[in-house]
């Protein structure tokens, strides 16, 4: 058992957040529609494909392909470092608590956070995805072969690189814009299906 103030704690947030969940609810009700109604739908019987066609047109498409190898090796250091063996790889091999290990995992997803709409915003105004990917990559492996090699205990330093490590890992955001643009609107759903299946498994 915890601290009875870490209880009450818990418990404030579960009704924010229930709170918070019943507004968002009641704002996709009210603001959000189907189709917007003075836009003519593009999408007409001719383009209706079945669902064998549509996942045989998208593999045809070597963008999507190299796109979901892409996502995929790109959300590796979110999945090894974050999900799976942050903490027992930091405890072990830098010495510092699980508290501390927690912190540093946890700069993995604040730099993805940031660095999702700052890579974004780059390549938009750069009209250069493919560009940003690249040096996002080779950036993210850099960082990530740094800290294998890293033995250092000091935290601000490790903080320091998970949050790099996790602002370049977000270039994997790029792939989707580069899938919408190379794909026919009817095709768009399932290559972008295709491509979650490709980093889940």
């Amino acid at each position: 058992m915890g601290p009875p103030y870490l209880s009450r704690l818990s418990a404030v947030y579960q009704r924010i957040d229930a709170l918070l969940g019943l507004f968002i609810l009641t704002l996709i009700i009210v603001v959000v529609k189907d189709f917007p109604i003075k836009i003519k739908e593009e999408n007409n019987t001719d383009n209706t494909l079945s669902i064998k066609n549509s996942i045989v047109s998208v593999l045809q498409n070597k963008e999507n392909l190299l796109c979901g190898i892409y996502t995929s090796l790109m959300n590796l250091p979110v999945f090894v470092f974050s999900a799976l063996w942050g903490n027992s790889y930091l405890m072990h091999v830098n010495h510092i608590t699980q508290t501390q290990a927690s912190i540093v995992t946890s700069m993995i997803f604040f730099g993805t956070i940031i660095g999702a709409p700052v890579l974004g915003y780059v390549s938009d105004k750069l009209n250069n995805h493919k560009q940003i990917m690249l040096i996002a990559s080779v950036i993210c492996l850099l960082i990530a072969l740094y800290i294998f090699k890293l033995k250092s205990e000091s935290l601000n330093l490790l903080i320091f690189n998970f949050f790099i490590l996790g602002f370049f890992s977000s270039g994997q955001c790029l792939s989707y814009p580069i899938m919408i643009n190379n794909n026919p609107s009817y095709l768009i759903g399932t290559s972008i299906l295709i491509s979650r299946y490709q980093i889940n498994y």
